[in-house]
């Protein structure tokens, strides 16, 4: 019973090790990252110009809230 639960074990951890692989040039949709073009600066004015504007979710309002800014860090 012990051994069964020993290769049981690495059995486990060897099948969760090999399929856990990521890989740092490809995001969730297969496409490089590297391969976009999209405009960081552009994409960040259109988002505040949004976030400038209240608007409604239903019956609710909700305020204008202020700028983002853009963090190369993250």
């Amino acid at each position: 019973m012990k051994k069964l639960f020993i290769v049981g074990s690495i059995f486990l951890f060897l099948n969760i090790s090999i399929s856990c692989t990521k890989s740092d040039s490809l995001t969730e949709t297969g496409i490089p990252i590297g391969a976009n073009n999209i405009d960081g600066n552009k994409l960040l004015d259109l988002v505040n110009q949004v976030r400038s504007t209240g608007t409604y979710c239903g019956d609710t309002y909700y305020p204008s809230v202020g700028e983002l800014s853009w963090s190369i860090v993250l």
